[in-house]
């Protein structure tokens, strides 16, 4: 997704833990991970890694306990729709950026075009509607 990159480097330099979640295999978020940096995140969740993957909130809960967060107060930011699926069912806040579906705004749901618009600052300013992601 475009300005992924910088946003996870972004929110990270303020404390925010992150991790990356896939329904593909290992081996696919393993290249992934090798042409952006393994140290982009401090771990991943493939499909490998639970019994049911996305749209199954499973791999999201996996990633929360994890690091040790409590899922309610974790922003899942999602291209897909089976993904975004998963997301709502977890309970967390979801940032969906959707690709040729629609997807309706909720109270812990809000839809941008592209990632490249965030930045920790604006994060903090969607505070109001998301009390205790950040």
């Amino acid at each position: 997704m475009p300005g992924a990159v910088e946003l996870v480097r972004e929110l990270q330099s303020h404390g925010v833990k992150t991790a990356l979640v896939s329904a593909s295999p290992r081996n696919i978020v393993d290249a992934v991970l090798d042409n952006l940096g393994h140290d982009l995140f401090p771990f991943s969740i493939s499909s490998d890694d639970v019994i049911r993957t996305k749209p199954y909130p499973d791999a999201y809960l996996k990633a929360a306990d994890i690091s040790g967060s409590n899922i309610s107060n974790c922003l899942i930011f999602e291209d897909s729709l089976t993904g975004m699926r998963a997301a709502t069912s977890s309970g967390a806040y979801l940032i969906a950026v959707p690709h040729l579906v629609t997807i309706e705004e909720a109270a812990r749901v809000r839809v941008i075009k592209s990632l490249a618009q965030l930045n920790f600052n604006k994060l903090n300013q969607l505070h109001s509607d998301f009390a205790g992601i950040i």
